[in-house]
């Protein structure tokens, strides 16, 4: 299954500039479990491709994680590769930027949400009335992990459900809005939106051509 979002947003160091901003992501059952894909691509060329393997069992996991970006300072790039295995008493993260790579092996607690099942988390939140949760996950860009706030909020004109995520280290908060069917509707984030749209119309930009060149298969 493919879901493909468009949106624009701007940078945070760059207030002026308005990106175009494509983003996609799919997912597949295997006999082994599950293994998907997910992505982004602005304007600008700058782009984040993950694809991670989830176990039958819930517990192991593979994921992959390159990121490409341009800023004032240049174009950067770095890597991230993360295993857990079946057992689930430890995470181990390479984290590359140029030719130094480090390893970071983590004993993660049992609030940790694995990177393929936090959309999953979101969803379950979102389905909520009331209360609040507070998860570990991984970080994207860095060598550990970090906290993450999930909040019900209230429903949108349209009575689709919403949950608010806040990072320990950007509680700026972001929006997730979700159809009935469970898949995301929207994303809303301070300095950006990008909302879910049709394969018909995705295949008709050519941002999503580039994006699924670059995308792992």
């Amino acid at each position: 299954m493919e879901n493909f979002y468009l949106g624009a947003l701007t940078p945070v160091f760059q207030p002026d500039q308005v990106l175009a901003l494509a983003l996609l992501d799919t997912h597949t059952p295997f006999s082994g479990g599950f293994r998907g894909s997910n992505g982004f691509l602005t304007g600008i060329g700058s782009f984040g491709v993950e694809s991670w393997l989830l176990r039958r069992d819930g517990v192991g996991y593979e994921a992959d994680l390159h990121l490409r970006y341009r800023s004032a300072g240049g174009t950067r790039a770095q890597t991230v590769r993360e295993v857990r295995s079946r057992s689930g008493k430890e995470l181990t993260r390479t984290f590359a930027r140029g030719p130094k790579a480090r390893v970071t092996r983590i004993k993660t607690a049992g609030t940790f949400v694995p990177p393929p099942l936090e959309s999953l988390a979101e969803q379950t939140v979102a389905a909520r009335d009331k209360g609040a949760w507070l998860v570990e996950i991984s970080t994207r860009t860095g060598v550990g992990t970090h906290t993450r706030l999930l909040l019900p909020i209230a429903a949108d004109s349209q009575k689709r459900r919403r949950v608010m995520l806040m990072e320990d280290f950007w509680p700026r908060g972001d929006v997730i809005t979700f159809e009935k069917d469970g898949r995301r509707a929207e994303v809303n984030w301070p300095g950006g939106v990008a909302q879910r749209i049709s394969n018909e119309d995705a295949d008709g930009n050519p941002l999503f051509g580039k994006l699924r060149e670059i995308l792992p298969d």
